[in-house]
């Protein structure tokens, strides 16, 4: 079982920008973990960095703000900022705190 304080992250990048993609829950013990890999990937101007979350089962209000907080870091730097895959619960909690469209949430694919 992985260790719920700890927050694995795939970073990919290519000619049309970075993948970060989170694995474990998004919150208070894990969210800066994120925001520190995010900021040294913006300190290279990609792009577009998008956000897989389809490994975070959970997103708190940590979580919200670290995404909140990058979305506002991408726009100042002329980056474009998405977020794809957000599992069900995740894609709720979004949703509801209506941050989705500010973060760019694509939508779920129709053909799944």
């Amino acid at each position: 079982m992985a260790d719920p304080s700890t927050l694995d992250l795939e970073i990919t990048e290519s000619d049309v920008g970075v993948l970060i993609a989170p694995t474990g829950d998004l919150d208070m013990a894990t969210a800066e973990t994120l925001a520190t890999q995010a900021g040294q990937v913006l300190s290279r101007s990609p792009d577009v960095l998008t956000i897989d979350l389809s490994g975070v089962p959970f997103c708190d209000s940590a979580g919200i703000n670290v995404l909140v907080r990058l979305r506002n870091e991408c726009d100042r730097e002329k980056t474009d900022f998405r977020i794809i895959y957000p599992q069900p619960h995740v894609r709720m909690v979004l949703e509801i705190t209506g941050v989705s469209e500010f973060l760019n949430l694509v939508p779920p694919d129709p053909q799944a």
